[in-house]
This record gives structure tokens, C-alpha cells and sequence, in this order.
């Protein structure tokens, strides 16, 4: 029976691609685990390379920004449960 579950946040997530193609069984980007999605803010304002030291005036928005996903991957993980472990 399921008593635990761990939720882990990386919001927003930024990294570059370097590996070779079918590296760890991902042929191509965007599969899976690795799906690119646009960015969650303008690149104008902060490019994603600078989520980890944004600008101060970004720093409340992001931090709000990132408590709406870590609620939302609980209601995720909630549903899962529900649908499952009954």
C-alpha cells in the first residue's frame, strides 16, 4: 500500500542538451521527461539560462509562480492516488 509520495519542484527548469541521441534511451528532445514547452516568461524580461538569479523585481512572481506549480503537482499526485489506490 502507497503511505508516502515524494513531489519534487525544478520550476522554472532550464539546462542544455548535450548528450548524444539515445543517451538513456531518449532519441530525440521534446520525448517524455524531456518535453520542451515555451517559456514560462517573456525572454525579453529573463532568458531561461537566468531563472536560478533572476532580477529582483522577478524574484516575487517567480516564487508565487512556483508555489501554483508545486499545488497543482499535488492535486496531480492527489488524482493518481485517488484513481489508483482504492
Amino acid at each position: 500500500m502507497l503511505t508516502r509520495i515524494n513531489v519534487e519542484m525544478c520550476f522554472p527548469y532550464a539546462t542544455h542538451f548535450k548528450r548524444e541521441p539515445g543517451t538513456g534511451g531518449v532519441f530525440a528532445v521534446g520525448e517524455g521527461a524531456f518535453k520542451v514547452e515555451q517559456s514560462p516568461y517573456d525572454l525579453n524580461v529573463i532568458k531561461p539560462l537566468d531563472y536560478y538569479y533572476p532580477p529582483a523585481e522577478l524574484l516575487e512572481q517567480m516564487i508565487e509562480d512556483q508555489e501554483k506549480g508545486a499545488e497543482q503537482s499535488v492535486r496531480y499526485a492527489l488524482a493518481l492516488r485517488d484513481k489508483y489506490c482504492r
